[in-house]
């Protein structure tokens, strides 16, 4: 017990470091390979995919409806907020973003493609540091895919082998998400917030604070603490004590965490 006396809550951690503090954007659909087909039919569904001449960048839009399985039969939990709010179904993010990755070997500058480079290594590896737009476009330009017009169109129809569509999603996984760490072993330390949606950037602070990625994740924390707070006043309203409330009762889903996140 010593100094400190107190309660310690438990919430769901869950995209708690991985949610933008400023619009409530978090990864919500998987740039992932499996096959040439199955990377066609995910690029289909998107809304948009184009390059924006004017911004230098390339522009994603997709709806979460078209990704999730129809068939939903997932048990209706009870104590549950937000039932009369219908969830953010379209989102849109940008390529001008930064990213950092490490690779558990040694790698050479000059083999690396335009929009990629060395951030620092060591004996064990590598951080390779991604401009997702140069990225992109050196990966559209090596393959002869005109990304002024047509993207979308020229990425399904053009005969592509898997080693470009494995390119191209490791890039959309890079871009879609927000939370980038570097390591101090390797190169200049680094955790911040970069998100491809609103923008935000946490080396510029957040509520005039310095900010990063663990205090992302304390801030999204407490959150989820003042959801759990609201959840508690709902179940003693709804069933005029909390003498009955279980763990189930005080269970914050992702539908629930981005209703709250997401509404303005």
């Amino acid at each position: 017990m010593g100094k400190q006396t107190g309660i310690i809550f438990y919430t769901q951690a869950g995209y708690t470091s991985k949610t933008c503090p400023k619009c409530g954007f978090r990864p919500n659909i998987k740039f992932k390979y499996g096959s040439i087909e199955q990377s066609k039919d995910l690029l289909k569904n998107l809304d948009l995919f184009e390059y924006d001449k004017n911004k230098d960048r390339f522009i994603i839009k997709y709806s979460l409806s078209n990704f999730k399985n129809k068939q939903n039969n997932k048990k209706e939990k009870e104590n549950v907020l937000y039932k009369n709010i219908k969830p953010k179904d379209t989102f849109e993010i940008y390529s001008n973003v930064i990213r950092h990755k490490w690779k558990n070997k040694r790698i050479k500058s000059e083999v690396l493609p335009k929009g990629v480079i060395i951030h620092g290594s060591t004996e064990k590896g590598t951080i390779l540091r991604y401009d997702i737009t140069k990225f992109l476009k050196s990966l559209f330009d090596n393959n002869n895919i005109d990304y002024s017009r047509n993207l979308q169109k020229q990425l399904v129809d053009n005969k592509l082998d898997s080693r470009f569509f494995k390119d191209l999603l490791y890039g959309l996984f890079l871009m879609i998400n927000i939370r980038d760490s570097i390591s101090s072993e390797t190169g200049p330390e680094s955790d911040k917030i970069s998100c491809p949606s609103c923008l935000f950037d946490s080396t510029d602070g957040f509520q005039s604070k310095e900010f990063n990625g663990d205090a992302n994740g304390a801030y999204n924390v407490a959150r989820k603490g003042k959801i759990i707070l609201d959840k508690i006043k709902q179940y003693k309203h709804d069933h005029g004590s909390v003498e009955k409330l279980s763990w189930g009762d005080l269970y914050v889903d992702n539908e629930e965490w981005d209703k709250f996140t997401q509404k303005k």
